[in-house]
């Protein structure tokens, strides 16, 4: 039995240390991280709303269900922390005093939730019962932390993204962004227009990989993404200095660069491949789609090159 009880301990012991360290690993650890806790809750809360989402009938419908996968699962992750701790300290509650399993249970909650709605008794009870409380505040400290954490991060990501829907429509693309600029006379504002987008690719690379769980909230404003307007802004970018008949600006290769790598870097943090165009030698473009283009970018008065086979 002393052996069991052993065994018991310091199995509950690593419950309560592994599940803490996750904790302290997502919401505090800055840079790149792979929790797998948080990766479990993720994907098997993603499993969940896919399932009932794929059962919907309009798009609109699935887009209002996906909406609250990201703020359930982040709502989630805090409560998986208290269940595997409470899981942890109920082991080595009755690895300690052989009580029952409803007692050791009690124990764990009372302390862990600070309730102190029944008292340890002996001092090895005691000592567990501190040391419960001690972590059940301080995960209380982190998630006082981690959530205001998470708004800043998306609305300041959700800022210039909801200035792309509002000054180019929604969705938007590479050509809206210019044939709209040179319409309103903002083809010499586009040097600070760049700019301001290798800001926003530059802390995205650290804001998106440092907390991975922002990725996963959707843009408030309908038809409008964030993926979508980083991958407008770098159309946009290549278009221009492909295409438009004008040199550079300074920040625009800046931008470019910035956008490719946090975007790569984000893709690789959630398992996603990213095949460069040297390995597969091809593009997505068809000649057509960029014939289209040029018509529309010379019809909104932008200067295009005239040699369109080499642009």
């Amino acid at each position: 039995m002393i052996v069991l009880q052993i065994i018991i301990f310091l199995l509950g012991l690593g419950i309560a240390l592994s599940t803490l360290f996750s904790a302290i690993k997502q919401t505090v650890l800055p840079g790149r991280k792979k929790v797998r806790l948080t990766r479990v809750v993720f994907r098997n809360t993603f499993r969940l709303f896919r399932f009932v989402s794929v059962r919907m009938p309009s798009d609109q419908a699935r887009d209002a269900i996906m909406a609250f996968y990201a703020p359930m699962s982040v709502m989630l992750l805090p409560l998986t922390w208290v269940i595997l701790l409470m899981i942890g300290f109920t082991m080595m509650f009755w690895g300690v005093s052989e009580a029952s399993l409803g007692t050791a249970l009690s124990l764990s909650g009372a302390a862990i939730t600070t309730e102190g709605f029944l008292a340890p008794k002996g001092i090895a009870q005691t000592t567990l019962y501190i040391v419960a409380g001690i972590i059940g505040l301080g995960i209380v400290g982190l998630l006082i932390t981690f959530l205001p954490t998470i708004y800043s991060i998306y609305s300041q990501r959700e800022e210039e993204v909801t200035h792309i829907a509002f000054r180019f429509g929604s969705p938007p693309s590479g050509v809206k962004v210019l044939a709209q600029a040179y319409r309103l006379g903002l083809a010499q504002e586009l040097d600070q227009f760049w700019h301001t987008w290798e800001d926003w690719f530059t802390d995205m690379a650290e804001t998106h990989i440092s907390n991975s769980e922002v990725i996963f909230y959707r843009s408030s404003q309908p038809g409008t993404s964030w993926i979508t307007t980083a991958g407008t802004i770098l159309d946009a970018s290549a278009l221009f200095s492909s295409t438009v008949d004008r040199q550079d600006v300074p920040w625009l290769n800046l931008c470019f660069l910035a956008g490719c790598r946090t975007l790569r870097d984000i893709a690789t943090d959630v398992g996603i491949q990213v095949r460069s165009l040297a390995s597969n030698g091809s593009i997505h473009i068809t000649r057509d789609e960029y014939d289209a283009a040029c018509e529309q970018l010379s019809s909104a008065g932008v200067p295009v090159k005239a040699d369109q086979d080499q642009s």
